[in-house]
């Protein structure tokens, strides 16, 4: 059994059956993890407000051991908000889908604490380099970025792609 406190910053959190909740936390040890929160959508739960996205949080989660494991389970048991940092969600959704589970990064870990939703910092930071070039017509500074599919669009390109499913650095 693995047991582990740490601060991380709340990611995003869905609905999962009636009254429990799956919370994305990107920790500074642990990098992204995926935790289920039981009974966190209860009118009564205490645990909801501290685990809203964009805050920082103390979380106490248990689980099988990440590193012994090929499939970590982890449920989140305990949390305790400190402050917001973020409120622009979208940027958290980039952060969510353009980082891989169980893989941590300290640079990205201080970067996220600074609180800038810069999108162009973050993929420097992610290793996509200083000029992004579009994916489909190769045109430098591309200026958004298509689905989770990590494509980068100019202007042009992405002209003929509904304005929801593009994300503009």
């Amino acid at each position: 059994m693995f047991e582990y406190t740490t601060d991380a910053i709340v990611l995003d959190k869905e609905e999962s059956g009636d009254y429990d909740a799956v919370v994305h936390l990107y920790t500074k040890d642990l990098g992204k993890i995926r935790t289920k929160a039981k009974s966190m959508r209860k009118i009564t739960s205490r645990l909801s407000a501290h685990l809203e996205p964009g805050l920082v949080a103390t979380v106490r989660i248990i689980g099988r051991d990440p590193m012994a494991s090929n499939r970590p389970s982890f449920q989140l048991v305990d949390g305790l908000a400190q402050k917001k940092l973020f409120a622009d969600y979208g940027f958290l959704g980039l952060v969510k889908a353009m980082t891989t589970d169980l893989q941590e990064d300290a640079r990205l870990w201080e970067f996220l604490l600074a609180g800038n939703p810069d999108k162009k910092q973050l993929f420097q930071i992610l290793g996509f380099g200083g000029v992004l070039r579009c994916g489909m017509c190769g045109a430098r500074d591309a200026n958004c970025v298509y689905g989770t599919d990590s494509l980068f669009l100019c202007g042009f390109c992405s002209s003929n792609i509904a304005n929801n499913l593009l994300t503009y650095i």
